[in-house]
């Protein structure tokens, strides 16, 4: 992915907000194919169709066009690319418009991350950081790779997947209170840490060891009372019905979700998506 966000000018002494402060009209030109035909911001907001068959210049002459016009009226915008060649092609735009020093680059080899559950948690607008949004979230992003699977719709795959969801839901519930943020090889501790019977959970040894324990330890040290009542389902589930769950339905739901999560906390992949500290932000491209 390659962002590129506004440029401020050197003189501005305003803060950096979350939202971004609304700067053009949906009726301004952004191209003019004649005195009379011209393409405005809330027709581009409408979206762009570029046709043409290969080696016919689309991306070299209309693409080029539309993208340079954007850089100039100082708009900001997302790449999205994995073709060879691709990059320089946009760095070359952001050249042209005297915007390199705006351009983020993001993938293997660059220093910019996002932490994409935590930016979701620690959004300041309304709605953000309700534990339900980060489970839709999670879920969506999850079951990416799974998008080319048919599904049986069998009464029992809901089943699994409402488990699943509620592992997830009471995981991040946990993690949140206890950590105030959310990377996913702690997620991934969590869970498989977690107690499997009423017997290890009443043991020294599990509690010495088990990153589940230490997270329900400071999250009982640290819950505000309006956050009680979650973390004491949260806590419920961890330590009633999670290690009374049949041990083939539990190994099941456990391996679902770390299955999922195991590309996530590999090598770039982690790196990239799931660091301790997020360096770039959707916005900045706004």
């Amino acid at each position: 992915m390659w962002p590129f966000r506004k440029r401020a000018k050197a003189s501005s002494s305003r803060p950096v907000v979350s939202r971004p402060v609304p700067k053009w009209n949906l009726s301004d030109v952004v191209l003019r194919f004649s005195d009379q035909d011209v393409w405005t911001i809330g027709d581009a907001c409408q979206g762009c169709q570029i046709w043409g068959s290969t080696g016919s210049g689309k991306s070299t002459g209309s693409l080029a066009w539309v993208v340079r016009s954007f850089l100039s009226l100082g708009f900001g915008g997302l790449f999205l690319t994995a073709k060879p060649g691709d990059r320089e092609v946009y760095e070359g735009y952001c050249k042209s418009a005297g915007r390199l020093d705006d351009l983020v680059l993001f993938g293997p080899g660059h220093a910019a991350r996002f932490n994409f559950i935590d930016s979701e948690l620690k959004r300041s607008d309304r709605g953000a950081g309700h534990i339900e949004n980060l489970v839709g979230l999670f879920t969506t992003v999850l079951e990416i790779s799974e998008r080319n699977k048919s599904g049986g719709g069998r009464e029992e795959d809901g089943y699994w997947k409402r488990t699943n969801r509620q592992l997830l839901r009471n995981s991040l519930e946990l993690l949140v209170q206890a950590r105030g943020t959310i990377t996913i090889p702690e997620l991934y501790r969590l869970v498989v840490s977690a107690p499997t019977s009423l017997e290890q959970l009443q043991s020294d040894a599990w509690r010495a060891s088990s990153f589940c324990y230490q997270c329900l330890k400071e999250a009982d040290a640290k819950v505000t009372p309006e956050r009680r009542d979650d973390l004491q389902l949260a806590t419920d589930f961890f330590c009633l019905e999670w290690p009374q769950l049949s041990e083939k339905t539990r190994s099941i739901v456990l391996s679902t979700l770390t299955s999922m999560l195991d590309v996530l906390v590999r090598g770039v992949v982690r790196e990239l998506l799931s660091p301790s500290e997020t360096t770039v932000r959707p916005e900045m491209a706004c």
